[in-house]
């Protein structure tokens, strides 16, 4: 029904405005308040309120809708009767929709109309995508399980569960469903006479009497299952929006962080049903999500997947479509699936280190100059590469994806030229008429090490050198930091806050340091961020990714 959705922006201020086709699937990815909220109910707007509301999101949706015979004919399926008193013209039809948050609503509508209204934008929503729209987000999530009223069986469907209480077929998919999430059997007990309530059985009803009826076994079968109100969280989470999607034919699904109350496993499993059944209806899914599971079950469900990945920023909004194969090679990459490495999509910026030491020690360093207002980088992860070999590898696919990504060092990155040095430069996205004096600065800055006799790691970094040398050096690591690789101009991670006299290497020395550092702010003794040093350092970093993320990182 949507076959094509266009953004209010690009990748980057001068970038053209993203456009994708969303079927069948589109998963809005990105750091807190970057508008993918903002997004889905714009697009639910448009589908029930037509194009001529105000939008800041979404510039156009573009429908592909049947024609107005075809259209009549699947509007049928929600009409209702006139209630006593009801006066509806001969050539109208009255459609009831039963949503899963507002009962049932209903609308007359016009068929000699109905060319004018799918030939219309502002009509074409509000006079046939609203009733095949569903929108679910976190603050509606649990209602979708509380007890609704059961009305007459009869008549049309006056709600989710009544809807699925009469449609034998989508009840026992969503019993499915769920059946292999939990190991439970979803039913709906009628038992309470005047309502309809979940319940999670043991076993499957034995046939659909057993499970419908009033009948003593009936009544027994019910009693034995547990009301889904006392069960997890996740369980009526996970059943409510599989309950409210299969509850009628929905061909735009918009929902919320669908992961809210999930575990990881039951996030992938959701995300994978989801999109299968998107793809199964000929439909859309949209879903915003800080849930890299639910991507990537999206994912592995084969459907055709639009990621998108918006940002918002000092007024700058940006939108950049991802490709799902990206996304496959982090999953299938061991190196990028340890480091969760996926957890990036969802943050504005990367700083990848070398070892979880380090990661460790420069994540309090940031997180301390956030907690004294001083410039930190908030939203920011701090990703360990295991060596400084692989650094590298884990930054480099971030920084294809525009996630600004820094790459923090120890000094010896500069020991080796070849293949790891060119790798360095290729993640750092160093311009190829750059290459060459960076390679002749680094020997030249190598062989004035060597020359000294001394380790440029071990024996004080930059400071090991005379004069003119150290010069050489620290040009060499502004030119560097220039690119986002910032290596520590004292030679190693352990230089860092010689004041505090922690001695040791990797994890023992970290534990010593955070003892010295203290842990209360209000001691006297807790250290507290300095204007020189490592607070320097990881400023300078945040300011790197800031200018990066302003200028918009590279296609």
């Amino acid at each position: 029904m949507i076959n094509r959705v266009r953004f209010a922006f690009g990748s980057s201020k001068l970038a053209s405005h993203l456009e994708i086709d969303p079927r069948p699937i589109t998963v809005l990815v990105g750091p807190n308040n970057s508008g993918k909220s903002l997004a889905l109910r714009e697009i639910e707007t448009w589908c029930k309120a037509g194009s001529n509301q105000p939008r800041k999101s979404i510039e156009n949706v573009e429908t592909d809708v049947p024609a107005p015979d075809e259209a009549i004919e699947e509007l049928r399926a929600f009409e209702i009767e006139p209630t006593v008193g009801q006066v509806i013209p001969a050539d109208h039809l009255l459609i009831g929709r039963a949503d899963p948050h507002q009962g049932i609503t209903q609308q007359a509508i016009s068929v000699p109309s109905m060319p004018t209204y799918l030939s219309s934008p502002q009509h074409v929503g509000p006079y046939f995508l609203t009733f095949f729209t569903l929108r679910l987000d976190g603050r509606t999530r649990f209602s979708l399980t509380e007890n609704r009223p059961s009305g007459d069986l009869l008549g049309p469907a006056q709600n989710h569960l009544m809807a699925l209480f009469q449609d034998g077929e989508s009840r026992k998919e969503v019993r499915r469903i769920v059946e292999d999430a939990f190991g439970g059997y979803f039913v709906i007990d009628p038992t309470g006479m005047t309502s309809l309530r979940i319940k999670m059985s043991a076993r499957e009803p034995a046939d659909d009497a057993e499970e419908q009826s009033w009948d003593p076994r009936a009544r027994a079968f019910h009693a034995a299952a547990e009301d889904i109100k006392d069960l997890s969280d996740g369980v009526q989470a996970f059943t409510g929006i599989v309950a409210a999607v299969l509850s009628a034919n929905y061909k735009i699904v918009l929902i919320d962080e669908p992961e809210a109350f999930l575990a990881p496993t039951l996030a992938r499993k959701l995300g994978n049903r989801l999109a299968t059944l998107a793809q199964q209806r000929e439909g859309s899914l949209f879903a915003a999500t800080h849930s890299a599971d639910f991507l990537m079950g999206c994912v592995q469900a084969g459907a055709p997947i639009n990621i998108v990945r918006l940002t918002y920023r000092g007024n700058n909004a940006t939108a950049r479509l991802l490709q799902p194969e990206t996304l496959l090679r982090f999953m299938r990459n061991p190196l990028l699936r340890s480091t969760n490495v996926l957890s990036a999509l969802f943050h504005e910026f990367v700083v990848v280190s070398e070892a979880d030491t380090d990661r460790a020690f420069y994540q309090e360093i940031n997180q301390r100059l956030l907690d004294f207002g001083r410039k930190g980088m908030d939203n920011c992860l701090f990703l360990n590469a295991r060596s400084k070999q692989t650094v590298p590898e884990v930054a480099g696919p971030l920084r294809e994806i525009g996630i600004p990504t820094a790459m923090l060092v120890d000094i010896d990155v500069l020991k080796d030229g070849g293949r790891d040095w060119s790798r360095l430069l290729d993640a750092a996205n160093v311009p190829a008429t750059s290459r060459t004096a960076l390679g002749h600065h680094r020997a030249a800055v190598k062989k004035a090490f060597d020359d000294s006799g001394k380790d440029m790691k071990k024996d004080g970094g930059v400071s090991a050198l005379e004069k003119d040398a150290r010069d050489s050096c620290n040009a060499l690591l502004d030119q560097l930091a220039e690119h986002g690789v910032f290596v520590v101009p004292d030679g190693e991670i352990e230089s860092w806050m010689p004041e505090l006299n922690v001695s040791g290497h990797g994890p023992s020395w970290l534990v010593r340091m955070f003892e010295e550092m203290g842990t209360n702010p209000t001691d006297s003794g807790y250290v507290r961020p300095g204007n020189n040093g490592v607070w320097q350092f990881i400023e300078r970093v945040e300011r790197w990714l800031r200018d990066e993320n302003r200028k918009g990182m590279p296609q």
